[in-house]
């Protein structure tokens, strides 16, 4: 079988080391550049920063029009019967009858229906009522007023048998007897609802770290024995991991129903529900505010981006897939986008992520004290941009391998360290280019270019100050209902909060991305989980 593993840092060698720098070694240098090319030529550095930020705001042009079309396709998806669309696919000629004549309601539904043309002459292979649920909920330390609505949600979930729904709540043996019992207590509480429900305790393993990763991957394996012991073919269940504020979507089950049976080579398949951070909107300071709003955009853009989408917190597998890549690694703090990588050297480059457009809301990060909370949101950034420690994963384990096509291995290397690198440097760049020549140059005042600098970005950020007010109307047609503790006004928080986005954008995702990239070029590896621990707002 093919190693998939991460090597531990030990067993690194040189050439493992230097694309574990490359991404902190690229950021630094880009930063650093436009410094030291001002103090020698301020018409050269000008003429970078200017083309700098044209790129970012053409970049961010693109991301504002996929955010429209991304939320456009969820109100879309809201609006089927996916009950029914479940029937017609099982039965294809007789939707096809009931359908004659009618006007489908919107460019989903009718996709829904040219496929069920297509129907009649192919066979799906698996059936809706063959597909069996195993959702599993990875925790560590939450208390069951943030696990119990998780549940629930679950629940009352249309269009699919809850008795084809079992439930996981994957718990970690270090929590300490009361989770434990917590956990044990909400099982028997809302076991009856399910096909099948448990509690997985999770003991740390000798060759795992303290995380997501290793906990999921202990309690996948208790799913695999636990369907052969009731003889379900592992191609028929579908494994969808949460964490424990993951809130699903009324339609995602069987939203991942319809997709995973229609799908070809479904096998080789990740279903990814757009991750949408809501929750608890109303009730965080600004700040955190703006970093789940920016990260809610930033997935639904994404979900319109299929050679870019990657697995990320909720996603769904099927069974057979994960236990050809050995389920998750326990060695990595970023177990969710890392599984990609896994399974598409697993299958040799024939590996692809499907996007759902029935969300998973997630929360916000709120800690209960605003200090605490800013804390809590700069380590899980910082968490999520440890993903830059995949591009030396990529770089010896896939563009070697010559059973994967090697211009998209390249492209999706490219792909994967400009991410980071643009993660790190975009923010400081843009925010400040205008001023570097003045501020460093020896001697600025005899070059027109760099003296109108601050004019020509401010007059570039004008532009991004309109799509500025693309991304706040759809934050706000995307509001959950406001909770009765709050008036009107609360609405204006969420205008005045935007002034905020320099200091956000800089402090917890620039510097948080940094903080990753310099921690791999010394080899300072995370190898701990930072749990971003939850609060409820009374």
């Amino acid at each position: 079988m093919i190693d998939l593993e991460i090597p531990w840092a030990d067993e690194r060698n040189r050439t493992y080391r230097f694309f574990e720098i490359l991404p902190g070694l690229l950021s630094y240098l880009i930063l650093v550049a436009p410094i030291v090319i001002s103090v020698f030529n301020t018409a050269i550095a000008a003429y970078f920063l200017i083309s700098y930020v044209l790129i970012w705001v053409m970049k961010s042009a693109a991301m504002s029009r996929r955010v429209f079309e991304g939320h456009s396709r969820i109100k879309q998806t809201a609006a089927l019967d996916w009950e029914q669309m479940l029937t017609d696919i099982s039965e294809p000629a007789l939707a096809i009858d009931r359908l004659d004549g009618q006007k489908p309601i919107n460019k989903f539904h009718a996709a829904h229906i040219r496929i069920l043309e297509s129907l009649k002459t192919r066979e799906l292979g698996i059936y809706p009522n063959e597909v069996h649920h195993a959702v599993m909920i990875a925790t560590y330390n939450e208390p069951p007023e943030i696990v119990e609505p998780t549940i629930k949600y679950i629940l009352e979930s249309t269009g699919f048998d809850k008795k084809r729904i079992s439930l996981f709540i994957a718990y970690e043996a270090r929590a300490g007897i009361q989770k434990a019992k917590e956990t044990k207590e909400l099982v028997s509480k809302y076991k009856k609802h399910f096909m099948h429900a448990e509690a997985v305790e999770h003991v740390l393993q000798k060759n795992e770290i303290p995380g997501k990763g290793s906990n999921a991957n202990w309690a996948g394996r208790r799913i695999q024995a636990w369907s052969k012991s009731k003889k379900l073919k592992p191609s028929k269940v579908l494994v969808t991991v949460l964490d424990a504020d993951n809130r699903p979507d009324v339609n995602y089950l069987a939203c991942l129903t319809y997709t995973y049976c229609l799908a070809e080579n479904r096998k080789q398949k990740s279903y990814q529900p757009v991750a949408m951070y809501v929750n608890n909107v109303w009730d965080v300071p600004a700040i955190a505010r703006i970093s789940a709003i920016a990260n809610t955009y930033f997935h639904t853009a994404n979900s319109m981006r299929l050679h870019a989408l990657r697995n990320f917190s909720a996603h769904a597998q099927s069974l057979d897939a994960l236990i050809d890549t050995n389920f998750w690694s326990g060695r990595t703090i970023v177990e969710d986008g890392h599984q990609f990588w896994r399974t598409y050297i697993r299958y040799r480059g024939d590996h692809e992520v499907l996007p759902l457009y029935a969300p998973i809301y997630q929360d916000a990060v709120y800690v209960g004290s605003y200090r605490k909370t800013m804390i809590a949101q700069f380590k899980q950034i910082r968490r999520w941009t440890y993903g830059a420690s995949d591009v030396a994963y990529l770089a010896t384990k896939v563009l070697k391998n010559k059973d994967i096509p090697r211009l998209d291995a390249l492209f999706k290397f490219g792909r994967l360290l400009e991410g980071h690198v643009g993660w790190a440097t975009s923010a400081p760049l843009i925010f400040l280019s205008g001023w570097i020549p003045l501020v460093f140059a020896i001697d600025s005042s005899d070059n027109i270019v760099a003296q109108q600098l601050p004019n020509i970005i401010a007059r570039i950020n004008s532009f991004a100050l309109i799509l500025l007010f693309v991304v706040m109307y759809i934050g706000m047609v995307t509001l959950p209902n406001r909770p009765k503790r709050y008036t009107r006004f609360r609405y204006l928080a969420f205008i005045w909060q935007w002034l905020f986005m320099p200091i956000s954008a800089t402090v917890f995702n620039s510097f948080a991305s940094l903080s990753t990239q310099t921690r791999l070029i010394f080899g300072l590896y995370l190898e701990r989980f930072d749990v971003t621990e939850k609060a409820i707002k009374e």
